[in-house]
């Protein structure tokens, strides 16, 4: 995908009636024109925190987001751009300062965490995609490839520290694996087959407990959908005192 794309269509699919989001789309074509123009350093910084902003201040509210998937998912999208231009436009295949990949990429996952919300097979629709200048293919690629220099130096970090064996565990901490798989019974992903006997196998493995929920309302989380229920599930888990540590998978 072209990182200078621009908007081809009208189909934005966001509440622009409301002044807050026809204040954000602003922000946004600002930023846009901006980060495909020869600005100076001082200018795209500047930009780029009114963007960050609009965009703080437009996902406050979660479920508002709904309202506008997709141009907040653009929004993430162009704050990567403009904080690493050549990792994110070489889709990861050049390699930043470690502090602008390491933000682009934090950036990005960000933008995929809002691709959930279409449930749409992790595709961005093609009519807001173009209005907005975003694709999935702009976005996934480079995480996958800036997820490996991620990686890299994490082992390297981890490699100057203190070794712990693999094998180690503490068997007193009461660890537990929480996952949501929560799929309609005639759902085209293999992930309802293939999650649950994976973190099965998983916590077998290594003596943890799973708390894999299969259908809604989720524990923690009555009234939300089950996209944004994560955070509910969890937050559920730490306040019940059962557990020590908990990981989501």
């Amino acid at each position: 995908a072209d990182g200078r794309w621009q908007p081809e269509s009208k189909e934005l699919v966001c509440e622009l009636w409301r002044p807050v989001w026809r204040r954000y789309h602003e922000a946004y074509m600002h930023a846009l024109q901006t980060a495909n123009s020869d600005a100076d350093p001082e200018q795209r910084a500047a930009v780029r925190s009114e963007l960050a902003q609009a965009l703080s201040q437009r996902t406050a509210n979660i479920s508002d987001v709904l309202s506008c998937n997709v141009g907040v998912i653009a929004g993430y999208y162009l704050l990567a751009r403009m904080a690493s231009p050549v990792a994110v436009e070489s889709l990861g295949a050049f390699a930043a300062s470690e502090g602008e990949a390491n933000l682009a990429y934090r950036l990005l996952q960000m933008a995929l965490i809002f691709i959930f919300t279409l449930r749409n097979g992790n595709r961005i629709p093609d009519g807001p995609g173009m209005a907005w200048a975003i694709t999935e293919q702009a976005i996934i690629p480079a995480i996958m490839q800036l997820k490996k220099g991620h990686d890299w130096l994490q082992r390297e970090r981890l490699r100057r520290s203190v070794p712990i064996s693999p094998s180690f565990r503490d068997r007193s901490l009461r660890i537990a694996v929480v996952s949501i798989c929560a799929y309609p019974p005639d759902h085209p992903l293999a992930l309802p087959k293939v999650t649950p006997p994976n973190r099965d196998a998983y916590t077998r493995r290594h003596g943890y407990e799973l708390r894999l929920h299969l259908e809604p309302p989720v524990l923690g989380a009555h009234g939300l959908g089950v996209q944004h229920a994560k955070l509910a599930t969890v937050l559920a888990y730490m306040q019940s005192g059962d557990f020590d540590w908990i990981a989501w998978f």
